[in-house]
This record gives structure tokens, sequence and C-alpha cells, in this order.
């Protein structure tokens, strides 16, 4: 295992888990191309602090949604924040910063972070990402 100056709340290795099957859902249903028209800050996090995503019935349908929103729904509301905290870190929204990140997601509410990832092209991607940069590496938790 690397060194950290930290650790996560959420099992890095179910923070992995929802990242893969948010890579497999995003492999077969995201288009980047009829995504042009959308502004590129549509999913940055709100300045008021506040993170409403509709709810989305896509889970029902899609059995990798359906998995993410079991593993999301079984978190208590740190290890969520956590989740969230990096999908943004991934993303470079805190140019490298961890605490920020964590900061700016535990005084997000309310949480719908099934929603966000569902709605957050590259989610799996940012996870992937984020978890790495921050010294949990995949081939430590399983991951290729």
């Amino acid at each position: 295992m690397a060194d950290r100056s930290f650790d996560l709340t959420i099992d890095p290795t179910i923070a992995y888990r929802i990242a893969e099957l948010a890579r497999e859902y995003e492999s077969e249903d995201f288009d980047p191309s009829e995504n042009e028209e959308e502004d590129i800050d549509s999913t940055v996090v709100p300045e008021d602090g506040e993170l409403v995503e509709g709810e989305s019935d896509t889970s029902e349908r899609d059995p990798r949604l359906a998995e993410i929103a079991g593993l999301i729904e079984a978190l208590d509301i740190d290890d969520q924040h956590d989740l969230l905290a990096l999908v943004w870190y991934g993303r470079g929204d805190f140019d490298g910063s961890w605490a920020p990140a964590r900061r700016q997601a535990r005084e997000t509410e309310p949480l719908h972070v099934l929603s966000y990832i569902e709605q957050t092209p590259l989610a799996g991607e940012y996870l992937f990402q984020a978890l790495d940069d921050l010294g949990y590496p995949a081939e430590d938790y399983g991951q290729a």
C-alpha cells in the first residue's frame, strides 16, 4: 500500500467497484456528440454548496446503476461525501488538493450521489484517477 497522510472514509474497494460500474455504464450510454451543446460548467460544484439532482428511474432499467444504487445506499453520509469529493478531485476541480474537495462535499446538501454519478460524463474515470492520485492504486484493490 502507498503512504498517505490521510485515509478515506469510503472503502477504496467499494469506490473502485462504483467506478468500474460507472465506466461500464458510460461505455454503452455516453455519446459525447449528444452533449456538444451542453455548457461545460453544468456539472461544476455549485457556488451555494447545494447539489440537487433530479430523481432517476434509470437504475430500475439498468443493472449496473441498480448495483451502484445499492452500494451508495449502503454507505454512510461521510462515505457518500468522500465519493462525491473523489469525482470532483479526479475531474480536477480542486487543483490536486484533497482537503478542499472533501470540505466542499461535506458542505453539500442534499446529496443525490447516484444521480450525480449517472449524469456526470466520465465519473468512473474521475473516480479511478482520484483514487490512484490519492495513493490508492487500482492494483492494490483488485483492479487492472
